[in-house]
């Protein structure tokens, strides 16, 4: 049987970005729904719709009047921006901080070890 060795920083660092972004889409996800329901209630609201709460979670764009598609459609468009915005946001913030690290030297010299027979 081959022992095979696991690095433990890179299992630690896959690990962290596994977690990250399972919550980085969680996050997202719940503002997304947040945003899309209010968006269509609002506008179902505007347009003398009256809005039932809380979905099936099924939702056959096809079925629904032609002023419901459209309000649904642009709830999704605007929630969809709002979702990239925030991302951009994170983004820059994970540069500056990047940029923000101070650089330092991990090795001088690789690990070799030395394999030819004494002489």
């Amino acid at each position: 049987m081959e022992v095979v060795q696991v690095d433990p920083a890179s299992s630690t660092v896959a690990f962290f970005r596994s977690l990250g972004g399972t919550i980085g889409v969680s996050v997202l996800g719940a503002v997304l729904a947040r945003r899309v329901d209010a968006a269509i209630t609002r506008d179902l609201t505007a347009a003398g719709i009256p809005a039932a709460g809380g979905g099936s979670g099924s939702l056959n764009i096809a079925a629904l009047p032609e002023a419901v598609q459209h309000i649904v459609r642009a709830a999704y468009g605007d929630a969809t921006g709002h979702i990239f915005l925030i991302s951009a946001g994170i983004a820059v913030v994970g540069v500056l901080a990047a940029l923000l690290l101070k650089p330092i030297t991990l090795r001088s010299s690789p690990d070799v070890v030395d394999t030819t027979p004494p002489s």
